[in-house]
């Protein structure tokens, strides 16, 4: 049931778990923040103010995330799109339970900060510093759009450091396919790429173009309904003109 239509008793219990701290940097206190947060749809900026919680990734979807970075034991991370931090808490939830140090896990964002449509006023930041992963020190966060930040990483890192990868972004084909060209450059052999709200339009045609046109993936979980979750079996040896045997139509 949402924040609002709860008694005031309840929702001063809401508020304390999402206004309170974790410096022991329990993953079950994490997991408990974040359950709370999607139950009843509340957020609380950094004044403590509640607002209703929107555009955020749902329990499926952070169960197939907890899985494979069990599976692929996965130490470094890296997600596009960071909004209200949902799935940020389901990576500091790993982390924390993994007792990694230093920074492990990044996060691309440009809209993080400030007011308006389509910006975040902090609330993510502050929602992981609330559960003890600290930016900083347990993750950096890159203000400036994938298509940009993702080539400096990938010039800085190199090939084949990533563990797991999520793309949450910005959901327009090119856009999409930017993202996950250079999240697969920069995953290692048997690491995971997650693509989420495979239902819309741009991300199912990507999705048929990659599984038709990347021999080095291979799409893990066809059955899932909202995300795309891609496993990478090889380095990429396309030729050239690899292309011209893929079939375009997309729709």
């Amino acid at each position: 049931m949402w924040y609002d239509n709860q008694s005031s008793e309840k929702q001063d219990e809401i508020k304390e778990i999402l206004t309170g701290t974790n410096p022991e940097k329990n993953p079950e206190i994490t997991r408990r923040f974040l359950h709370t947060m999607l139950k009843h749809a509340a957020i609380f900026d950094k004044s403590n103010r509640y607002h209703r919680l929107h555009a955020h990734t749902r329990d499926n979807e952070h169960s197939e995330i907890r899985k494979y970075l069990k599976q692929t034991d996965a130490k470094n991370t890296l997600e596009v799109g960071f909004a209200y931090g949902s799935s940020a808490l389901v990576f500091a939830e790993h982390l924390q339970k993994m007792k990694h140090s230093g920074i492990s896990h990044t996060i691309i964002d440009p809209n993080q900060f400030g007011d308006g449509e389509g910006h975040w006023n902090g609330v993510g930041v502050e929602n992981l510093r609330r559960v003890g992963f600290v930016r900083g020190k347990n993750y950096r966060l890159i203000q400036e759009s994938s298509i940009l930040a993702l080539p400096d990483l990938l010039k800085k890192h190199g090939a084949g450091w990533l563990d797991l990868a999520l793309i949450d972004g910005w959901h327009l084909f090119d856009y999409t396919l930017l993202d996950i060209f250079y999240c697969l450059e920069m995953l290692k052999v048997g690491g995971i790429l997650i693509v989420d709200d495979k239902r819309m339009k741009a991300i199912h045609a990507v999705e048929k173009y990659i599984v038709r046109a990347y021999p080095h993936i291979v799409n893990v979980c066809p059955s899932c309904k909202t995300i795309l979750i891609l496993k990478k079996k090889s380095a990429d040896t396309r030729s050239w003109n690899t292309d011209e045997t893929v079939n375009f139509n997309l729709t």
